[in-house]
């Protein structure tokens, strides 16, 4: 069929108005036709001048779009109220869901348990190592890890162990000590290790201890070197300047004071980066991957990369 170019006036407000209300009230008759076939015609309009063009096809997707688009921002207040922006934790896998079976449902680290047992278990360790554990929540979901991959774990705290009786338990060693001390001195990591006839580095180093600049800054230093070559360091608490800590659920806690960027300030200086924590973010640095998550106090991972690509 040949199109006729038909002259026209530019519309009025009023015209203008009187269209719009029109569109929106044929909306789901629209959507309802297009989905059975049938055909109407349309009209294409040439916003500029005002001059509109003849088309069976064309202006059937118009309006369609149009229709569509309406539904979909009608939908989006209903969609955040409801909930839609609030993810919940779900573990499938039995051995982590029956470790975690006795840990809070929220948390300031609850968020990122799931990623914590992730990022170890696809490292396939050998031995696992985690400095500072508290209540022993993120010690649960390693040991799951642990169990997972055949693989040892040493908790490493100034304080006195958890009490947990949890499967794979057996695997999980406790040394009370200062966590920088026992793994500068030969008589500290090394000397586990070869008790346990292991080589003196860990394949993932989880740190989560006193949250502090300086105190950070000596971990990095020290167990960095102890890191195996395709290892990961792990890192809670690399978002709390805010003082609180919003979670993928839409609930909030209270982390209890501002650590002055002390643990994301430290792996800046340690890869020589300035990031955003408040923001989800990767990058490569210095052999590294790294990527960060800011819900819940924050956690970010470096792992080292087999070769040094930026």
């Amino acid at each position: 069929m040949s199109e006729k170019l038909l002259e026209t006036k530019p519309l009025g407000s009023s015209h203008i108005e009187a269209s719009r209300s029109a569109v929106h009230a044929a909306a789901s008759e629209l959507l309802g036709k297009q989905e059975s076939g049938s055909s109407s015609f349309e009209v294409n309009l040439d916003r500029r001048n005002g001059n509109s063009m003849g088309s069976r096809k064309g202006v059937t997707s118009y309006w369609y779009a149009s229709a569509k688009g309406l539904l979909r921002r009608a939908r989006a207040p209903f969609y955040r109220l409801s909930g839609g922006l609030r993810y919940s934790q779900r573990y499938y896998q039995e051995q982590l869901r029956t470790c975690l079976a006795g840990s809070k449902v929220r948390s300031d680290i609850s968020d990122h348990l799931g990623v914590l047992f992730s990022e170890t278990v696809l490292t396939r360790p050998r031995l696992i190592v985690e400095l500072g554990t508290r209540g022993g929540e993120s010690t649960r979901a390693l040991i799951a890890a642990a169990t997972v991959c055949d693989a040892k774990m040493l908790s490493v705290d100034i304080d006195p162990a958890p009490p947990l009786e949890v499967p794979g338990r057996e695997r999980w060693f406790f040394v009370q000590s200062d966590d920088v001390s026992f793994g500068r001195e030969p008589d500290g990591f090394e000397s586990w290790c070869a008790e346990h006839e292991l080589a003196p580095e860990a394949d993932v180093i989880f740190i989560d201890t006193s949250h502090l600049y300086q105190h950070t800054r000596d971990e990095i230093a020290v167990w960095a070197q102890r890191l195996s070559p395709s290892g990961v360091l792990l890192f809670h608490d690399t978002n709390m300047q805010t003082g609180l800590a919003g979670r993928l659920d839409g609930s909030v806690a209270y982390n209890g004071w501002d650590n002055q960027r002390g643990v994301i300030r430290a792996i800046e200086e340690f890869l020589g980066r300035n990031y955003d924590e408040q923001s989800f973010f990767v990058d490569i640095a210095r052999g590294f991957l790294v990527t960060h998550r800011p819900n819940c106090s924050g956690f970010t991972a470096l792992r080292r990369l087999a070769e040094h690509a930026e």
